[in-house]
């Protein structure tokens, strides 16, 4: 699948603020936001959406790093481009607004499938641990 017009700026602006934990977060917050605003809408990539959210969250707080950098960056360039009103069809087209943040999601996801499926297998286990934790086992 070729790149989406419009993701190499959403990356660029990624690459820039990966290392700056506020910037992130807001990219991150602001995505939460949208992505439940929009929820019926978005409904296609809301799972890869939370998916791609929870990644990055657990990179920037130190607790998932067996991931390429390059990986994060292209998560949180998807982020960007979803959080950006003006992208290469603007939020408010009423009914093609949001077509072009679906597929650069679904572009990003495909691209990183690989990594993110790992990241939902240490998910798991994280959630198992915790559980025999809290079972005292």
């Amino acid at each position: 699948m070729r790149e989406p017009a419009g993701f190499e700026s959403s990356r660029r602006k990624a690459e820039s603020i990966s290392g700056d934990l506020k910037k992130t977060t807001e990219i991150i917050n602001r995505a939460l936001i949208k992505s439940q605003k929009q929820k019926g809408k978005l409904d296609k990539v809301l799972n890869e959406i939370d998916l791609l959210i929870n990644m990055i969250k657990a990179w920037t707080r130190g607790e998932y790093r067996t991931i390429p950098l390059k990986t994060i960056i292209t998560g949180l360039a998807a982020l960007v481009y979803l959080v950006n009103p003006f992208d290469m069809v603007p939020d408010f087209l009423l009914g093609l607004g949001l077509i072009d943040d679906v597929t650069v999601i679904s572009f990003v996801f495909n691209s990183i499938r690989k990594d993110i499926e790992q990241f939902t297998q240490w998910q798991l286990e994280q959630a198992e641990q915790s559980y025999e934790v809290k079972e005292g086992n």
